[in-house]
C-alpha cells in the first residue's frame, strides 16, 4: 500500500533540515559555465501538450572552501558542477516560447551550500551534482520535494485505500446475498 511508503517518506522527509545540514559558504562561489541540456516538452493525458521546461547545469568555482574546512585544504581543483534542474516556460506547448534563460550567466556571483559535516552521509533526499555536494541550488529545495514526494505518496494511499475498502465490502455483500439465494 502507498500509505505506509508515505508515512515512511514523510518521516525521512522531516527529518531533513537544509540549515542544520548544510552551511552557507562565506564567500559567493563563481558560475565559470552556463550549460543548457535540452528542452522537455510534458504530455499528459492523451498526448496533449502540458508543460514546457528547459534543463541547465551549472559550474561553478568555490577555492574558498579550503578557508573553511581543513577537509578542503590541500586540493588542486575547487570547480564543481550543479545537479540538473529545470526552469518552466510557463506554457504548455515549447513552441510558443522561446527558450528560458538559465538563472546565472557565466561570471555570476551566487550564493553556495557546502554540508555542514564534510566527507559524511548526507541523507539521499539531497541530490547532489558532485561527490563533495556542494551546492549553488539552495538545499532547502530538496527538502520541499522530498515532502512534496511524500505527501503525494500518503495521498494517493489514501485515495485507494478509501475506494479499496468500500469496493470490498460491496463484493463481499453481494457475494452473501448470492450465496442466501441458493
Amino acid at each position: 500500500s502507498l500509505v505506509p511508503i508515505g508515512l515512511v517518506q514523510q518521516n525521512k522527509a522531516n527529518n531533513l533540515d537544509s540549515e542544520t545540514d548544510f552551511t552557507v559558504i562565506g564567500s559567493a562561489c563563481t558560475i565559470t559555465e552556463s550549460i543548457f541540456i535540452k528542452t522537455e516538452q510534458k504530455t499528459c493525458d492523451k498526448g496533449r501538450k502540458c508543460g514546457c521546461n528547459d534543463w541547465f547545469q551549472y559550474t561553478f568555482t568555490a577555492s574558498q572552501l579550503a578557508e573553511e574546512d581543513d577537509f578542503y585544504a590541500g586540493r588542486i581543483d575547487y570547480e564543481f558542477k550543479s545537479r540538473d534542474h529545470y526552469i518552466s516556460r510557463g506554457v504548455d506547448n515549447c513552441n510558443n516560447a522561446p527558450q528560458s534563460a538559465p538563472l546565472w550567466e557565466e561570471g555570476s556571483v551566487v550564493r553556495c551550500w557546502r554540508p555542514a559535516e564534510p566527507g559524511g552521509d548526507l541523507p539521499k533526499q539531497y541530490r547532489c551534482g558532485n561527490e563533495d555536494c556542494i551546492k549553488v541550488l539552495s538545499p532547502q529545495d530538496d527538502v520541499d520535494r522530498a515532502q512534496g514526494i511524500a505527501k503525494a505518496f500518503w495521498i494517493s494511499g489514501t485515495v485507494l485505500l478509501g475506494v479499496a475498502i468500500p469496493v470490498t465490502i460491496l463484493g463481499i455483500v453481494l457475494c452473501l446475498k448470492k450465496s442466501r439465494v441458493k
